[in-house]
């Protein structure tokens, strides 16, 4: 459905994961692995992203429209009263979409979110300059140079949670030849005005238990931000791990697991 490539594992309610940019749906495996015995598991490549096919144009990329494509699919697959969570980029797709329709989400995990600073302008004319020279160069740097990159990113934003094998599974993850208008077009594309928005909205709704989860060492999305975040959702549950780089799931997923479970009592009590 649209080009949305899925892995789905388990039964049981539906969960449904969003990974953030760059990433696939692998991102999950810590948390998928551990729920799937209780929860059927849904976890997406976004457009442009693993398996899934690229928009033709770049407002495709726009937040709200990742956000619509999420909703079709789930409307398509019929996944009704969903378990959504979202990490970084993919966590501001999420509650785009849970801002959309509230009534098909059950409870909603944010993950080291998406903040809401904007780039200074000399800094979005280097991206801009980066994005052409990547685009056109990307399709011809042999796979070692990609996947060496591809590492050099991951154990940036692992931090302390980076392990080689993962390491080795995101540079082949990084082969794909659009890539870098994919990775570009999302940080040019996103929105910040309309996910703040997105974000006062579902402070307002009362519908489900949202729960938003920090990390203390993050160097993608760094405390300042996430509590800029977490000012604008002020009912939201919140848990920072302050010994976390950005993907905390790889680092605590016993413990992400039990706040999720967490939400889940809080939504049936």
């Amino acid at each position: 459905m649209n080009g949305l490539h899925s892995i789905r594992n388990g039964s049981g309610p539906p969960m449904v994961f969003v990974h953030g940019n760059p990433s696939t749906h692998t991102l999950w495996r810590p948390l998928t692995e551990r729920l799937c015995d209780r929860f059927t598991v849904v976890a997406v490549d976004l457009p442009g992203f693993g398996k899934s096919q690229a928009p033709h144009q770049q407002s495709g990329f726009r937040l709200d429209q990742m956000a619509e494509t999420l909703l079709r699919f789930c409307q398509h697959h019929q996944l009704e009263r969903i378990h959504l969570v979202g990490h970084s980029f993919g966590a501001a797709v999420a509650a785009t979409m849970g801002a959309m329709e509230p009534g098909r989400i059950r409870t909603l995990t944010l993950i080291t979110p998406l903040g809401l600073q904007t780039p200074p302008v000399g800094q979005l004319a280097k991206i801009r300059m980066l994005r052409a020279v990547a685009i056109a160069a990307w399709p011809r740097l042999p796979a070692g140079v990609k996947g060496a990159l591809a590492k050099g990113g991951a154990r940036f934003s692992y931090g302390a949670a980076y392990h080689p094998h993962r390491a080795a599974e995101v540079a082949r993850e990084s082969q794909r030849h659009d890539l870098p208008r994919s990775m570009s077009s999302l940080m040019m594309e996103a929105d910040l005005q309309g996910y703040r928005q997105a974000l006062c909205q579902l402070n307002m709704i009362q519908e489900f238990p949202l729960l938003l989860i920090g990390a203390g060492r993050d160097r993608v999305v760094p405390p300042k931000q996430f509590q800029k975040v977490a000012e604008l959702l002020p009912r939201a549950r919140r848990h920072v791990f302050p010994n976390a780089g950005h993907v905390p799931m790889w680092q605590h997923p016993d413990e992400i697991e039990r706040l999720i479970m967490d939400g889940l009592a809080q939504e049936e009590g």
